[in-house]
């Protein structure tokens, strides 16, 4: 992945260039190794079932997490499980996850362990759906979002805690710190609003994200500005806002 060449020594890297070619080619390697930043008014697609596409978000900060928020909206034709989001730590490769085990059940991982949630008879996942997850240490409570409306809480992990220095991935599920991707469990379609939070967000502004409130971005993750690096065939594209509500 991208994040092992950041430590290379860039200054001895440009004193070994000999030519301007060269210094030119590594000024765009030393923009790719830094990212690209902000994804505001973009769709993150990924047309095609892969093991070598996804987008990789970095946070805006590192710390150990006793909760968290994720919200994001997506659309996407498959039918069989696929990953949403995947949040890999030294100590669990599903240290957190946002999981499709089909278009009526999804579920939410904390350090490997997972609650799943059933879509009610009468709501749709068609279209753009916007979904949240919500889980905290004290009192294990997961709670999953659909367009602003409880799918209900569940109990996981109790007490536990998120290690930092994650690896996190949308289009792919890491079954090791930041790889053994499967095609089988790749992302296709297209990805876009995604924020994450250290804490668990009220009900109004889960209802707020869901319309691309300003006062609903994450602290974590913010789409907007958020530093972010493309493998494979990731295409970034506008965003037609009437597309979604």
């Amino acid at each position: 992945m991208m994040s092992t060449l950041r430590g290379l020594n860039i200054t001895e890297l440009i004193k070994q260039a000999s030519d301007m070619k060269s210094i030119i080619f590594l000024l765009f390697f030393i923009k790719g190794l830094h990212g690209l930043t902000g994804l505001e008014g973009k769709v993150v697609s990924f047309p095609t079932e892969t093991a070598t596409s996804y987008v990789e978000l970095t946070p805006q900060h590192e710390e150990e997490l006793e909760a968290f928020t994720i919200c994001l909206r997506f659309n996407t034709s498959l039918t069989r499980s696929y990953s949403l989001f995947s949040f890999a730590t030294s100590a669990y490769y599903n240290d957190i996850l946002l999981w499709s085990n089909n278009q009526r059940r999804y579920s939410i991982y904390v350090h490997n362990s997972y609650v799943s949630f059933t879509i009610p008879n009468g709501r749709s996942t068609t279209g753009w759906p916007h979904f949240c997850g919500t889980w905290e240490s004290d009192t294990g409570k997961a709670e999953l979002w659909l367009n602003g409306k409880s799918l209900g809480t569940k109990t996981l992990r109790r007490g536990s805690t998120v290690k930092s220095n994650p690896s996190i991935i949308i289009g792919q599920e890491q079954d090791s710190f930041g790889g053994s991707f499967q095609q089988s469990q790749s992302f296709v379609g297209n990805i876009t609003d995604v924020h994450m939070w250290d804490y668990v967000i009220s009900s109004c502004k889960i209802k707020s994200a869901r319309y691309g409130s300003s006062c609903a971005k994450g602290n974590l993750i913010d789409w907007d500005t958020v530093t972010f690096h493309k493998s494979g065939n990731v295409i970034t594209e506008p965003k037609v806002e009437e597309d979604y509500y």
